[in-house]
Protein backbone atom coordinates (compact mmCIF):
# COMPACT_ATOMS: atom_id res chain seq x y z
CA UNK A 1 0.00 0.00 0.00
CA UNK A 2 2.54 2.37 0.74
CA UNK A 3 4.35 1.53 -2.63
CA UNK A 4 3.64 4.65 -4.67
CA UNK A 5 4.49 2.91 -8.10
CA UNK A 6 1.80 0.33 -7.19
CA UNK A 7 -1.95 0.63 -7.62
CA UNK A 8 -3.87 -1.35 -5.18
CA UNK A 9 -7.51 -2.05 -6.41
CA UNK A 10 -10.19 -0.64 -4.39
CA UNK A 11 -11.68 -2.46 -0.87
CA UNK A 12 -13.73 -5.73 -1.97
CA UNK A 13 -14.44 -8.69 -0.72
CA UNK A 14 -15.03 -11.03 -3.31
CA UNK A 15 -13.05 -13.09 -5.81
CA UNK A 16 -12.78 -10.31 -8.15
CA UNK A 17 -10.40 -7.96 -6.07
CA UNK A 18 -8.75 -10.99 -4.93
CA UNK A 19 -7.72 -11.52 -8.73
CA UNK A 20 -6.94 -7.65 -8.65
CA UNK A 21 -4.46 -8.05 -6.40
CA UNK A 22 -2.80 -10.96 -8.13
CA UNK A 23 -2.45 -9.19 -10.82
CA UNK A 24 -1.19 -5.92 -9.34
CA UNK A 25 1.49 -7.73 -8.02
CA UNK A 26 2.55 -9.75 -11.10
CA UNK A 27 2.51 -6.14 -12.37
CA UNK A 28 4.62 -4.89 -10.14
CA UNK A 29 7.35 -7.55 -10.05
CA UNK A 30 7.46 -7.38 -13.38
CA UNK A 31 8.00 -3.58 -13.48
CA UNK A 32 10.99 -3.94 -10.53
CA UNK A 33 8.54 -2.49 -7.78
CA UNK A 34 9.32 -5.19 -5.61
CA UNK A 35 13.01 -5.28 -5.76
CA UNK A 36 14.76 -8.59 -5.97
CA UNK A 37 15.02 -11.86 -4.02
CA UNK A 38 17.70 -14.55 -3.26
CA UNK A 39 14.65 -17.57 -2.53
CA UNK A 40 11.05 -17.75 -3.05
CA UNK A 41 9.50 -19.87 -0.27
CA UNK A 42 5.81 -20.93 -1.04
CA UNK A 43 3.57 -22.77 1.63
CA UNK A 44 0.49 -23.96 1.19
CA UNK A 45 1.11 -24.43 -2.56
CA UNK A 46 -1.73 -26.73 -3.04
CA UNK A 47 -4.25 -23.82 -2.93
CA UNK A 48 -2.23 -21.93 -6.05
CA UNK A 49 -4.12 -20.85 -9.02
CA UNK A 50 -2.50 -21.11 -12.16
CA UNK A 51 -3.00 -17.12 -12.34
CA UNK A 52 -1.25 -16.65 -8.46
CA UNK A 53 1.80 -19.01 -9.89
CA UNK A 54 1.89 -16.37 -12.50
CA UNK A 55 2.86 -14.28 -9.60
CA UNK A 56 6.01 -16.49 -8.59
CA UNK A 57 7.17 -16.86 -12.04
CA UNK A 58 7.09 -12.61 -12.49
CA UNK A 59 8.90 -12.55 -8.70
CA UNK A 60 11.01 -15.28 -9.97
CA UNK A 61 12.12 -13.19 -12.66
CA UNK A 62 13.50 -10.22 -10.74
CA UNK A 63 16.00 -12.48 -8.03
CA UNK A 64 19.49 -11.55 -7.72
CA UNK A 65 20.67 -15.33 -8.77
CA UNK A 66 21.25 -16.48 -12.68
CA UNK A 67 18.61 -19.30 -11.43
CA UNK A 68 16.17 -18.67 -8.75
CA UNK A 69 15.96 -21.14 -6.10
CA UNK A 70 12.16 -21.78 -5.23
CA UNK A 71 10.75 -24.36 -2.40
CA UNK A 72 7.28 -25.11 -2.99
CA UNK A 73 5.64 -27.02 -0.54
CA UNK A 74 2.64 -29.02 -1.12
CA UNK A 75 0.23 -31.25 0.84
CA UNK A 76 -2.49 -32.53 -1.14
CA UNK A 77 -3.97 -33.92 1.47
CA UNK A 78 -4.90 -30.11 2.56
CA UNK A 79 -6.20 -28.76 -0.74
CA UNK A 80 -9.21 -26.25 0.35
CA UNK A 81 -9.51 -24.70 -3.03
CA UNK A 82 -9.37 -25.50 -6.84
CA UNK A 83 -5.78 -24.91 -7.39
CA UNK A 84 -3.43 -25.58 -10.28
CA UNK A 85 -2.54 -29.27 -11.38
CA UNK A 86 -0.16 -30.87 -9.61
CA UNK A 87 1.53 -31.62 -13.24
CA UNK A 88 0.84 -27.76 -13.89
CA UNK A 89 2.77 -26.89 -10.67
CA UNK A 90 5.68 -29.76 -11.59
CA UNK A 91 5.65 -27.73 -14.97
CA UNK A 92 6.28 -24.77 -14.10
CA UNK A 93 8.50 -25.19 -10.70
CA UNK A 94 9.47 -28.50 -10.65
CA UNK A 95 8.98 -31.50 -8.57
CA UNK A 96 7.06 -29.38 -5.58
CA UNK A 97 8.20 -30.45 -2.06
CA UNK A 98 5.03 -32.96 -0.74
CA UNK A 99 5.11 -33.03 3.16
CA UNK A 100 4.93 -36.89 4.03
CA UNK A 101 3.58 -35.66 7.92
CA UNK A 102 1.32 -33.52 9.17
CA UNK A 103 3.03 -31.91 12.32
CA UNK A 104 -0.01 -29.74 13.56
CA UNK A 105 -1.82 -30.57 16.56
CA UNK A 106 -4.46 -32.71 14.82
CA UNK A 107 -5.07 -35.62 17.37
CA UNK A 108 -6.40 -33.24 20.08
CA UNK A 109 -8.30 -31.46 17.59
CA UNK A 110 -9.97 -34.49 16.26
CA UNK A 111 -10.73 -36.21 19.60
CA UNK A 112 -12.50 -32.64 20.58
CA UNK A 113 -13.99 -32.50 17.48
CA UNK A 114 -15.51 -35.70 18.01
CA UNK A 115 -16.65 -34.76 21.71
CA UNK A 116 -18.74 -31.97 20.07
CA UNK A 117 -20.83 -34.89 18.62
CA UNK A 118 -20.36 -38.13 19.22
CA UNK A 119 -22.97 -39.44 16.62
CA UNK A 120 -21.92 -37.65 13.95
CA UNK A 121 -18.23 -37.67 14.37
CA UNK A 122 -17.42 -40.44 15.93
CA UNK A 123 -16.07 -42.47 13.54
CA UNK A 124 -13.32 -39.21 12.97
CA UNK A 125 -9.85 -40.32 13.58
CA UNK A 126 -6.74 -38.66 13.26
CA UNK A 127 -4.10 -40.77 11.49
CA UNK A 128 -1.41 -42.38 13.69
CA UNK A 129 1.40 -39.95 12.49
CA UNK A 130 -0.06 -37.35 14.40
CA UNK A 131 1.18 -35.82 17.10
CA UNK A 132 -1.06 -35.46 20.00
CA UNK A 133 -0.64 -31.72 20.87
CA UNK A 134 -2.23 -29.44 23.61
CA UNK A 135 -5.23 -29.94 24.81
CA UNK A 136 -7.69 -28.20 23.20
CA UNK A 137 -9.15 -25.32 25.27
CA UNK A 138 -12.09 -23.76 24.86
CA UNK A 139 -13.30 -20.15 25.92
CA UNK A 140 -16.71 -19.23 25.14
CA UNK A 141 -18.49 -15.98 25.64
CA UNK A 142 -22.25 -14.55 25.30
CA UNK A 143 -22.52 -13.84 20.95
CA UNK A 144 -22.02 -9.59 20.77
CA UNK A 145 -20.29 -9.07 24.12
CA UNK A 146 -17.56 -7.41 23.25
CA UNK A 147 -15.97 -7.42 26.66
CA UNK A 148 -16.14 -11.14 27.12
CA UNK A 149 -14.21 -11.41 23.73
CA UNK A 150 -11.67 -9.26 25.33
CA UNK A 151 -11.19 -10.89 28.26
CA UNK A 152 -11.19 -14.45 26.24
CA UNK A 153 -8.38 -13.11 24.06
CA UNK A 154 -6.34 -11.15 27.10
CA UNK A 155 -6.36 -14.82 28.92
CA UNK A 156 -5.49 -16.39 26.10
CA UNK A 157 -2.68 -14.21 25.19
CA UNK A 158 -1.52 -14.02 28.72
CA UNK A 159 -1.12 -18.05 28.71
CA UNK A 160 0.75 -18.05 25.57
CA UNK A 161 3.53 -15.44 26.86
CA UNK A 162 3.69 -16.45 30.42
CA UNK A 163 2.87 -20.64 30.60
CA UNK A 164 4.20 -21.48 27.09
CA UNK A 165 6.68 -18.57 26.85
CA UNK A 166 5.70 -17.32 23.24
CA UNK A 167 6.85 -13.14 22.46
CA UNK A 168 4.28 -11.20 22.11
CA UNK A 169 5.74 -10.08 19.13
CA UNK A 170 4.69 -13.77 17.55
CA UNK A 171 1.02 -13.93 18.35
CA UNK A 172 -1.20 -12.76 15.65
CA UNK A 173 -4.95 -12.30 15.74
CA UNK A 174 -6.88 -12.88 12.75
CA UNK A 175 -10.31 -11.86 12.17
CA UNK A 176 -12.89 -11.98 9.76
CA UNK A 177 -13.71 -8.12 9.98
CA UNK A 178 -10.95 -5.49 9.44
CA UNK A 179 -9.73 -4.03 13.18
CA UNK A 180 -12.05 -0.99 13.46
CA UNK A 181 -15.36 -3.61 12.67
CA UNK A 182 -13.95 -5.78 15.76
CA UNK A 183 -14.68 -5.64 19.39
CA UNK A 184 -10.84 -4.75 20.16
CA UNK A 185 -11.24 -1.55 17.58
CA UNK A 186 -11.49 0.28 21.03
Amino acid sequence: REATDITIPAEDAGQAHFDALVTALIEAARAGALGAFDSIVIDEGQDFTPHMLDAVEALAATTRRARPRIAFFHDPNQCLYDGASDEEVEARFGQPLVLSENLRNSASITAFLRSLDPERLGALHAPPSMRSGQPVVVWSHPHGDGEAVRDAITRIVRHLVEAEDVRPDDIVLISPFRHERTSLAS
